[in-house]
């Protein structure tokens, strides 16, 4: 039963992943619509808006573009080259007659085998283009990340804002209290005094967030390409509930889609390419050269020629060696053959260690795949445990909200009682304000936490939680 369970969620894991997958490139780019005055802005669209408006990432998308426009062109390397060629010979003779020629010619080059290497080489630049996109979309993912972290740094900071402006009306009406037992002598100066400073710290910490909201405000707005931040649909939730996290196992899914060890992935691929391409590199290359000429002292030209040549050509650290041969024949009856050989001896000897370097890279890339693996691992028992630690940081946040909240009942209580110092039931609202202010910055750590294993997932912001309700239905 257990080992079925556990298939079956392993399917639904990779069913839900093979369909987010194909999302990143579908969104990642589109021109946003043009918004409506006054429409609210979400998360998921200010993530897109942050992208789609940014200069660095289009310019890089472009380059990508025009980079896999010439790899596509490349494949002509595989087709013969043509080469046309026409000349006129004018030769005027102060003792004999002159002489007047025109040539024309026909070539044709067509490379018959060279060992793998254009193929090679093809592979080598698609493995490129392959890194350059997965950079790419890392690049894509941390332009979210910051359109999404300053997001919700705006919405903490509105939560918190509201907290310590509903904190200061209440302790400012205390405070009149305060001020008016003063008048009537029942307090000291000293009292009176100390509520003041409390409240003057409390508007100076209301200063403060408001300078800190107005920061992440522009910040946004610079991001989305906006002169004036519209109106945001989200708000920080403090009832917010923490997802289980053993209900799936996040670590496989980490390991199949983390985007370091996609990158990683890549590497390997190219080292291994360029160690195809360096085993292969001594083979021979075989080609054949076809010309066909046509030359006479005016139009039509009544003399033809024609010739055909293979060479064969061996490159080797160590020896190198060149062979050729080819017919010939003209429209007068001539013919002709021709043959030639040469050989180099140690040409580049410095090559002979270049399959021991490509063989090292190789293991080093291979290496450092198998350090990212375990990173990844400990990345995200890591991250489980914190989000965990969160989860349980705002239950207690919430329960020392209620025994705040229950103090400051108590502290109202013997106030009317005539049983409580001046200034108690201002401290306890400044201790209830403090406690909603820790449950607030609580909420706000859990949700830093989900997009942390959200960037680990390779998922977009806010997927996490979809998906573990998706596979624990």
């Amino acid at each position: 039963m257990n080992a079925s369970l556990g298939a079956m969620i392993l399917c639904l894991c990779a069913f839900s992943c093979s369909s987010l997958k194909p999302a990143v490139s579908a969104v990642t780019f589109e021109s946003p619509p043009p918004r409506a005055e006054g429409l609210e802005l979400g998360l998921a669209e200010a993530a897109h808006l942050a992208v789609a408006m940014s200069g660095e990432l289009e310019y890089r998308k472009a380059q990508l573009e025009l980079r896999g426009g010439a790899w596509r062109l490349g494949i002509r390397a595989f087709f013969p080259s043509l080469r046309l060629d026409y000349g006129n010979d004018e030769r005027v003779s102060l003792e004999g007659g002159d002489s007047f020629s025109k040539r024309l010619s026909l070539g044709i080059s067509q490379l018959v085998w060279d060992g793998g290497r254009l193929i090679i080489s093809r592979k080598l630049e698609r493995a490129e283009l392959d890194q350059a996109a997965e950079e790419l979309r890392t690049m894509v993912a941390d332009t979210e990340d910051a359109a999404v972290a300053t997001y919700r740094s705006i919405c903490a900071a509105r939560m918190r804002l509201s907290v310590r402006l509903s904190s200061l009306e209440r302790t400012s009406a205390e405070l009149a209290l305060i001020e008016l037992k003063g008048s009537l002598g029942l307090l000291t100066p000293a009292e009176i005094a100390g509520a003041r400073l409390k409240l003057s710290k409390l508007e100076l910490e209301i200063d403060e967030e408001r300078l800190r909201l107005s920061e992440a405000e522009a910040q946004l707005a610079q991001l989305l390409g906006m002169k004036t931040l519209p109106p945001l649909a989200e708000v920080l939730d403090v009832g917010v509930q923490a997802i289980d996290l053993e209900a799936v196992p996040l670590l496989y899914i980490a390991l199949e889609r983390s985007p370091a060890l996609a990158l990683a992935r890549r590497s390997i691929e190219r080292k291994r390419i360029e160690l195809q391409a360096e085993r292969k590199s001594w083979l021979p290359v075989l080609s054949i050269d076809a010309t066909l000429g046509a030359s006479g002292a005016a139009v039509p030209l009544r003399s033809g020629t024609w010739s055909v040549a293979m060479r064969i050509s061996f490159e080797h650290p160590w020896i190198a060696s060149s062979m050729s041969a080819g017919l010939g024949a003209s429209s007068q009856g001539g013919h002709s053959a021709q043959s030639g050989c040469g050989l180099d001896a140690a040409p580049e000897p410095r090559r002979a260690l270049g399959l021991a370097a490509a063989e090292q890279a190789l293991r080093l890339e291979e290496t450092r795949l198998s350090d990212a693996v375990a990173s990844v691992s400990i990345a995200i028992h890591s991250a489980i445990r914190r989000y965990q630690g969160a989860a349980r940081a705002i239950e207690l946040a919430r329960q020392s909200l209620s025994l705040a909240a229950d103090g400051l009942a108590l502290a109202n209580l013997r106030a009317e009682l005539g049983q409580a110092p001046a200034s108690e039931v201002m401290d306890a609202e400044l201790e209830r304000a403090a406690q909603e202010l820790a449950l607030v910055d609580a909420c706000e750590q859990l949700l830093t936490l989900e997009r942390e294993l959200e960037r680990l997932l390779d998922f977009y912001p806010g997927q996490l939680v979809w998906f573990i309700k998706e596979v624990t239905k």
